[in-house]
């Protein structure tokens, strides 16, 4: 059930629990549980609970890990200053009221550094590393999708006339399944490389 895993991510819901249930033709399925998370913070504010969330689950399992790997793979050392323990424990003890004000997430951050950095970079919306894949995965890569549909274990596991259903949906601009197809491709890749 190791591409089970691939699909049941604790933080994006690529794949919802339906869309699974459709796909998968092994059988019974067991979801990753956060519930044992929230119960450890269930009487704190929501703030509270998303970092400690985060924080257990997607730092560690996704984004820390995704920048280890990918900055070891260049020969590039990668540091995280925020994580350090000193200013962990001190953000863990901001109040909600100095990390939301005025309508600017991180406020008590950005004042600290008003007059240090550009007002420009203090005063923009947080922005992740998005990546293009919808418009890297366009109606022209069927050299891509073929990876999918004729990979053996896939097809063995997914019912294959929903994850094409799923790409034609994509490459006709119904929907943007951009991250369903990435993980089915990376899997595929993945398991051509190794298996």
């Amino acid at each position: 059930s190791s591409i089970l895993k691939l699909f049941i991510l604790p933080n994006f819901n690529i794949f919802l629990t339906s869309l699974i249930l459709k796909i998968w033709k092994l059988g019974k399925i067991k979801s990753f549980n956060i519930e044992e998370f929230y119960d450890k913070v269930k009487d704190r504010s929501d703030s509270e609970k998303m970092e400690y969330i985060d924080i257990n689950t997607w730092m560690p399992g996704d984004i820390l890990a995704k920048v280890d790997k990918m900055s070891m793979a260049h020969s590039l050392e990668s540091r995280v200053p925020y994580l350090d323990y000193k200013i962990t424990d001190f953000a863990r003890r901001i109040p909600d009221s100095l990390k939301y004000k005025e309508g600017h997430t991180k406020y008590l951050f950005r004042k600290s550094a008003q007059g240090i950095i550009p007002e420009l970079a203090r005063k923009r919306k947080k922005l992740g590393f998005p990546t293009p894949l919808k418009h890297w995965l366009t109606s022209e890569r069927s050299d891509l999708y073929g990876k999918i549909t004729s990979n053996e274990y896939l097809s063995r596991t997914l019912d294959m006339d929903s994850i094409k259903k799923i790409i034609s949906n994509h490459t006709t601009g119904r929907e943007d399944n951009s991250r369903k197809i990435y993980i089915l491709l990376s899997f595929a890749i993945w398991h051509e490389v190794f298996f």
